[in-house]
């Protein structure tokens, strides 16, 4: 959901096989302005602590620059927090909680993902 034309609230569907927990996420972002600043939070976290609370970083994967370098996934963003945010949790008083990064981007015409931690493939486990 886009709260202003640079910040985004990005909600999670709940893991498979669990009761409603929410952990892993992934996205994609195209069309960024190359030297403006984007904030990005995803809202709906339901533990309440966090490696991001710890140091880590979103993982990061930038199409130009793989293509241009074979640069793979990096940890990046600035300012991360994790807190309890203000969106109340369903049947409960608890409300979620909140991972908010900022990013500037000085590519143009790039495609970056944007995701919990660096995505391994099935044949990369077997």
């Amino acid at each position: 959901m886009q709260i202003s034309d640079r910040e985004y609230d990005l909600i999670m569907q709940n893991d498979n096989n669990s009761t409603g927990n929410n952990q892993w996420f992934y996205f994609t972002v195209e069309k960024m302005i190359p030297g403006a600043e984007y904030t990005f939070n995803v809202v709906n976290f339901t533990k309440s602590d966090s490696l991001f609370n710890y140091g880590m970083r979103p993982a990061i994967f930038s199409t130009v620059l793989n293509k241009r370098n074979g640069t793979g996934w990096v940890r990046a963003g600035q300012d991360v927090v994790y807190k309890k945010g203000p969106i109340p949790r369903e049947k409960s008083k608890k409300k979620y909680y909140r991972l908010s990064f900022r990013m500037t981007w000085k590519i143009s015409n790039d495609k970056i993902s944007i995701a919990y931690t660096f995505p391994y493939t099935y044949t990369r486990i077997c």
